[in-house]
């Protein structure tokens, strides 16, 4: 498996790996919003802005991610999705870990991101590649799902 710069091109695999890794919060109800962030078209838009990776395994995208880089030193992970079977293999904390190397090497000093108060499975993903809890924001994407805020200084 490798990491490499998000191409145009690949927006279309990227948002069937996001629209996989997300299923669950599909079924909240209110949700369709995400679904359109999601999409090839926003997916691509995204991409011009900010840092975008791919794994690749065998010339399949297998696991997407992008973080948008402030003024002020600090970058917002928006976004990491990884295909079912690349899961549990190191597949993430690989694309997570590459995608610090170059906001460090953009002068950021802090990576943060917000993650779902009921996915247990990222929260735990976040904990083991060094992030901490800084605070939770109640009812911010959905009535009744509370984003917790997670940061990692470099």
């Amino acid at each position: 498996m490798r990491i490499r710069k998000f191409r145009k091109g690949d927006e279309r695999q990227c948002s069937a790996i996001l629209l996989k890794s997300f299923h669950w919060y599909f079924e909240l109800k209110g949700s369709r919003w995400l679904r359109k962030k999601f999409s090839a078209a926003c997916i691509a838009g995204e991409a011009k802005n900010g840092i975008s990776l791919v794994a690749v395994d065998d010339d399949d995208i297998v696991g997407y991610c992008h973080a948008g880089i402030s003024g002020y030193g600090a970058a917002y992970l928006s976004t990491i999705g990884i295909s079912p079977g690349a899961r549990h293999r190191g597949t993430g904390s690989r694309l997570l870990g590459e995608l610090e190397t170059r906001c460090r090497k953009r002068g950021v000093r802090k990576l943060w991101l917000m993650v779902t108060h009921i996915n247990t499975e990222a929260i735990e993903f976040y904990r083991r590649n060094g992030y901490s809890r800084e605070g939770l924001v109640r009812d911010l994407t959905l009535e009744g799902a509370h984003e917790i805020i997670m940061s990692k200084h470099f």
